[in-house]
């Protein structure tokens, strides 16, 4: 996984890492969102869970976070929107904007 994020160019932006390996629960069970959240000491309102799946969304959702469905992965944009995700994007440089608006309100 740390070598796809630095193949991504976006390593430096992932403090940590967590997979069905680490939690009792599989998506789209919270487990995996409330594993990181418990990690880094951070409210699930505070949190943006991102995903290509309708399993990371219902994942979000259940660990109570806000949610942001990618577009240009394994579901399809149609499908994504019946989890209806609280943000939607097709360019991953979007959710810079959204987190930057996020934090000014």
């Amino acid at each position: 996984m740390e070598n796809l994020l630095e193949t991504l160019g976006i390593a430096t932006y992932i403090s940590h890492i967590c997979g069905e390996q680490d939690v009792a629960n599989k998506k789209p069970a919270p487990d995996m969102a409330l594993h990181i959240l418990e990690k880094t000491s951070t409210k699930p309102m505070d949190a943006i869970v991102v995903g290509d799946t309708v399993f990371d969304i219902q994942m979000g959702k259940s660990a109570g976070c806000r949610t942001c469905a990618v577009t240009y992965g394994n579901h399809s944009e149609g499908k994504l929107i019946t989890s209806h995700p609280d943000y939607m994007i097709s360019d991953f440089i979007d959710l810079f904007k959204i987190v930057d608006n996020e934090a000014r309100d």
